[in-house]
């Protein structure tokens, strides 16, 4: 799998509204898992050209079902 190079800015304060974009894995009982939490697919669904921060959510409900989102906020 080659790397995702994402444009980096040193200016850290945009000068137009965030988009977020988010992506989830969700794991139900053992075997059964589905989804992507990738960067690179948050990107994809809110169509974000420039990172500006990263977050993880993650929810467990008695290691029967769990779920991983990775949150994306950029222009």
């Amino acid at each position: 799998m080659l790397p995702i190079l994402l444009p980096y800015r040193k200016d850290l304060s945009p000068k137009q509204t965030l988009k977020q974009g988010k992506s989830c894995l969700k794991r139900m009982g053992i075997l059964y898992v589905t989804g992507d939490a990738s960067i690179e697919s948050a990107t994809k669904n809110a169509s974000i050209r420039e990172v500006f921060r990263i977050e993880k959510e993650a929810t467990n409900y008695l290691s029967l079902y769990s779920t991983l989102c990775t949150v994306v906020w950029g222009i």
